[in-house]
C-alpha cells in the first residue's frame, strides 16, 4: 500500500497484512483519498534465492529509435538489510543481467559501494544465472 500522489522511490510504501474487514478499513482511513493497494507478488525461486524479502525486479529501458524498438541491457533491483524495497534510493543494489539471464559479478548501490556477494544471504553472484530470463 502506498500513495499515489507526490510520490516516488518507494516513499510511504508499506507492507501490509490485511485479514479482516475491520483491518482494511482501518488502513484505508489512516491514508485518505490518496493510497493504491496492490497484492504482494511473488518472485521465482531463482531470484527468492538471492533475497526473499522483498520483491526483486528487472528494469528494463526501452525506446524508438526511428523503426526499430531498442532496450538498454536490463538490471535487476534486489534488497538487502530485511526491508522490503528495492528501489536504490531506499538502499537497494543492482547488477546488470547478460541476455541469457547470467548475473555480472559485481553489484552497486546508489553510493558506489560494490558487493560480490549479497550482504545478507551471501548467495555469490559470479556466474549467478536467473531462471527463463530470456
Amino acid at each position: 500500500m502506498k500513495p499515489t500522489v507526490d510520490t516516488g522511490s518507494e516513499k510511504d510504501c508499506m507492507l501490509c497484512q490485511i485479514k479482516t474487514k475491520e483491518d482494511a478499513f482501518a488502513l484505508f482511513a489512516k491514508m485518505g483519498m490518496d493510497f493504491t493497494v496492490q497484492e504482494r507478488l511473488e518472485c521465482h525461486d531463482s531470484l527468492t534465492k538471492i533475497y526473499a524479502n522483498s520483491v526483486n525486479t528487472f528494469r528494463v529501458i526501452t525506446y524508438r529509435w526511428k523503426e526499430a524498438i531498442l532496450w538498454t541491457p536490463p538490471v535487476l533491483r534486489i534488497r538487502k538489510g530485511g526491508s522490503h524495497l528495492d528501489n536504490a534510493h531506499a538502499g537497494g543494489i543492482f547488477v546488470a543481467v547478460d541476455d541469457d539471464g547470467k548475473l555480472h559479478d559485481t553489484v552497486y548501490t546508489e553510493f558506489k559501494e560494490t558487493y560480490k556477494q549479497h550482504p545478507d544471504t551471501k548467495t555469490e553472484f559470479k556466474n549467478y544465472r536467473i531462471d527463463l530470463f530470456p
